[in-house]
């Protein structure tokens, strides 16, 4: 039997000290599982030697199989993600070793050599044995609370959006205002019905000034909800790439990837929403705009971390 192939019938605590092997390896889990046969039948160790011109033939060998691999991988969600693991792999070997393949292939010895470590522990202590079938698995405490900050995000940006629209609503009476009543001139700064007026667009001033200043803060506390969504989504994305690793060496686990993607998905269309409301912003205060006026400081730097935010969800 293949040497991988005894180790997937490894018990979990071996298949976990397996695991963190190759957690910690510049060599994917993914990549082994894929090239396994190849992999044990070649001489990674003879290869190393420093004389020895084996090293690059070797290294050139299994990026071709790695692209091999890729073209033979259908389009579902688990064959999706294997392309992507793959795809980044071959890129990162192709960097990390390409101009030193005598060090990758002392390394895939060294994998080896552990493995056939593991391998013999597991056999000598008796616990061979496929690993047992898992039940489905209730959602996780962070699982839970992406969804219910998820909908806390929503609401909050509903409630954004009305106060967005009373903005405009109060900024068009403001406006409308002004351009009737404000007239100066030496003349009518002794009217007192013009005073009053003034009193009154002043008034409508700060009154539009204070909603301005709530926006603003509506702002910053959504871009603080989906800041704090994309850490949470990040360390779920980190566990499930864990478990989709456990599952080549033949652990239980759930690697369904569509409430993930679900999550980012509606992460991402909020922002869009933010960035969509940010103009909004930036074209209220081309019309009308005041001393100390908060757009003028505050819509540039919610407009950057918004931006921010958007390219590193976007590059997951």
């Amino acid at each position: 039997m293949a040497q991988w192939q005894e180790v997937q019938n490894l018990a979990n605590t071996y298949l976990e000290q397996v695991h963190q092997l190759y957690a910690s390896s510049a060599l994917p889990m993914a990549v082994r599982q894929s090239l396994a046969p190849w992999i044990e039948s070649q001489n990674w160790r003879q290869a190393a030697e420093p004389l020895s011109s084996h090293a690059p033939m070797l290294f050139h060998s299994l990026l071709v199989l790695l692209g091999e691999s890729l073209g033979s991988l259908g389009s579902g969600y688990e064959d999706f993600m294997l392309k992507h693991n793959l795809r980044k792999a071959h890129r990162d070997l192709q960097a990390e070793f390409g101009k030193n393949p005598e060090r990758f292939a002392n390394l895939v010895a060294n994998l080896l050599q552990e493995e056939r470590r593991i391998l013999r522990l597991g056999q000598a202590g008796g616990q061979g044995g496929s690993a047992p079938t898992a039940n489905p698995t209730p959602e996780s405490d962070r699982e839970q609370q992406i969804q219910r900050r998820l909908a806390e995000f929503q609401t909050a940006l509903q409630e954004a959006e009305r106060a967005f629209r009373h903005l405009e609503d109060l900024q068009d009476a403001f406006d409308f205002c002004f351009k009737v009543h404000y007239k100066p001139g030496q003349e009518r700064k002794r009217d007192p019905g013009y005073l009053q007026q003034l009193q009154n667009l002043q008034a409508k001033l700060q009154n539009l000034d204070r909603q301005r200043r709530g926006v603003l803060a509506q702002m910053q506390q959504l871009l603080g909800r989906s800041q704090t969504l994309q850490e949470l989504l990040q360390q779920e994305l980190g566990d499930w790439r864990l478990r989709q690793q456990r599952l080549c060496l033949g652990c239980p686990g759930d690697t369904n990837l569509r409430p993930l993607e679900s999550w980012f998905t509606e992460l991402g269309q909020g922002l869009f929403q933010l960035r969509q409301l940010l103009r909004v912003l930036s074209d209220l205060r081309q019309k009308v705009t005041y001393e100390r006026d908060p757009l003028v400081a505050e819509t540039p730097l919610l407009e950057q971390r918004l931006q921010e935010q958007l390219t590193h969800l976007l590059k997951r």
